[in-house]
């Protein structure tokens, strides 16, 4: 089940991809988006498995 932190969490990631993006990042690895937003690049992962984000290692 999908709960409110994973929900807002989302948000984070999107505003922390869009200001890789600004600063001229072409890929987003899970330990840049982790160390955005403060939490580990597994959790990164897990989020984006349970909505079905998928990426390439």
């Amino acid at each position: 089940m999908i709960g409110r932190t994973q929900i807002m969490r989302l948000l984070k990631y999107k505003n922390a991809l869009k200001r890789m993006k600004s600063f001229g990042f072409i890929k987003a690895y899970s330990n840049n988006l982790g160390d955005a937003i403060g939490i580990s690049s597994v959790q990164v992962r897990k989020d984006f498995s349970l909505f079905n984000i998928s990426g390439n290692k």
